[in-house]
């Protein structure tokens, strides 16, 4: 069936401008002025008037975690739920990072498994990014598999139970550049966030969600983005480091990205790129003061007024590659279940 959208104003990468557009079986045959005019618009089924409203294409959100379990404890919403929701905002594709398996799991299982669970749950495209908890001589043997497959992107942590040592991400991030695939890192340095969060809980903090941000300070991005850039740089690899929150994480990503341009050769095709989050755009620590303050408990935490303005710095300069939410949608009654600010389950919704 043709439809032919009309009265809207078309957002594209190359512009903004009025302009109608022809639909088939939801694919678009052309976009341009008058089209009602045309043979093949005038050949429509459906004429949808969408005057004073903007067109955009389907949003594709690359960061979420719709079906994460944690510990015990699984997402509010799942694949049904999230997806809807992803629908309802105008996002038509996301791609989840799925959660860690068992400690043995090689990379196809957690794959399989979430196939499994999203097969004719979801209202939209999907796809799924691999997640390395761990590294040996199997894994990195698989990863030319699924990149073959259709899965070039792997996440790895620098943090959590899953999270890989400097011997291990230069592993991973050789492996993965070698088979034309991306890894994604979150950056945080493991030690500071034990060390601060063994203090802050040990005093009557702990069950304020100020105490949060304490136990995850900026510079505990900014150490392992710095790290992380290094042993991208040694391993001759690409770098996507995901939800970036604070300003001197940026500067370093900028610095890097400055070095590679200084040094790119014709045939260079290494890239450092990063991805922040609408949260960390919008919403700043002064949340947590709050009487819900729970429900802003995220990892990593939202930061200050002007990481914010930097983050919107970094978006208009072209040193921030992505905007993703990380949706991973814990409710409130599920972190107010939690003994402390720091046992609560890390996340918020935002796919829609």
């Amino acid at each position: 069936m043709r439809t032919l959208i009309t009265g809207g104003t078309v957002v594209r990468e190359d512009g903004v401008f009025d302009a109608e557009v022809l639909l088939d079986a939801g694919r678009i045959l052309e976009i341009g002025e008058r089209l009602h005019e045309t043979s093949a618009g005038r050949g429509a089924d459906e004429i949808v008037a969408v005057t004073g409203c903007f067109i955009l294409p389907g949003g594709v959100d690359v960061h979420t975690h719709v079906n994460l379990t944690a510990g015990e404890t699984h997402v509010a919403d799942g694949f049904t739920a999230a997806t809807e929701a992803a629908a309802f905002g105008g996002t038509t594709t996301l791609v989840e990072h799925p959660g860690f398996g068992a400690s043995d799991c090689d990379l196809m299982q957690q794959i399989d498994t979430y196939t499994a669970e999203a097969a004719g749950r979801c209202a939209v495209d999907y796809a799924f990014h691999g997640v390395l908890q761990r590294v040996d001589a199997g894994i990195l043997a698989q990863i030319p598999e699924l990149v073959r497959q259709g899965i070039p992107t792997f996440k790895a942590y620098t943090t959590y139970d899953g999270r890989l040592n400097d011997e291990e991400l230069l592993c991973a991030l050789s492996a993965v550049e070698e088979a034309g695939g991306l890894l994604t890192v979150h950056a945080e340095n493991h030690a500071m966030i034990r060390f601060l969060t063994a203090h802050l809980a040990a005093t009557d903090a702990r069950s304020d969600p100020a105490s949060y941000p304490k136990s995850r300070p900026a510079a505990c991005e900014a150490e392992a983005v710095y790290r992380l850039l290094h042993l991208a740089r040694i391993a001759e690899a690409s770098l996507y480091i995901v939800h970036l929150s604070t300003a001197a994480g940026l500067e370093h990503v900028r610095r890097a990205q400055a070095e590679q341009r200084k040094q790119a050769r014709q045939d260079a095709t290494r890239k450092v790129m990063a991805e922040t989050c609408p949260h960390y755009l919008v919403l700043n620590e002064t949340r947590y003061a709050e009487p819900d303050g729970r429900t802003c408990i995220m990892a990593p935490p939202l930061r200050t007024a002007a990481d914010c303005d930097a983050l919107w710095e970094g978006l208009a300069d072209g040193s921030l590659s992505v905007v993703a939410t990380d949706h991973c949608s814990f409710s409130l009654a599920q972190k107010e279940h939690a003994d402390t600010v720091f046992q609560c389950p890390s996340g918020i919704p935002g796919v829609e």
